[in-house]
């Protein structure tokens, strides 16, 4: 799937107030449940991870040419290859994530490049990249699983 089909799945970019009232409803949550803003088990941590996440997945989709389960994949010469763990340290702290691999040892991510343990600056890219709607964060997905109930912030 490449990134303009992928686009337009996603309905237009989320205004101020909207955006404003997430960040309230995960503030709110996070406070209720006595989970600490930063820092390991923190709520911008784990936003961060989940945003890292998506784009990592998003970038092996487009690697592929084909989203995770889809039968276009059978036969393709190149398919999933499961992931590994890695923890990255940012700005708003350590930050565990899936590495996704592909069979043929081809896939090469820039969301988190290889060999690269700490990424500076990335709170600021991140919240920039949610703000915008930008192609490689799927703004909607990280909405409904950050504001869900079922999962945890």
């Amino acid at each position: 799937m490449s990134m303009s089909e992928n686009d337009a799945r996603l309905p237009a970019v989320p205004d101020q107030p909207v955006l404003s009232e997430i960040a309230r409803l995960l503030v709110e949550r996070a406070r209720g449940e006595g989970i600490a803003l930063t820092g390991e088990g923190g709520l911008l941590p784990a936003l961060v991870a989940n945003v890292l996440q998506a784009g990592l997945n998003i970038e092996l989709d487009d690697h592929l040419g084909y989203p995770a389960h889809a039968v276009e994949g059978w036969g393709s010469g190149n398919s999933r290859n499961g992931s590994y763990a890695k923890t990255v340290i940012t700005d708003v702290g350590p930050v565990k994530v899936q590495m996704p691999r592909d069979r043929n040892g081809s896939f090469e991510t820039v969301t988190i490049p290889k060999h690269v343990r700490r990424l500076d600056g990335l709170s600021e890219q991140v919240i920039s990249l949610f703000a915008k709607g930008n192609g490689t964060v799927p703004t909607l997905d990280v909405r409904l699983q950050l504001c869900s109930g079922g999962g945890r912030i």
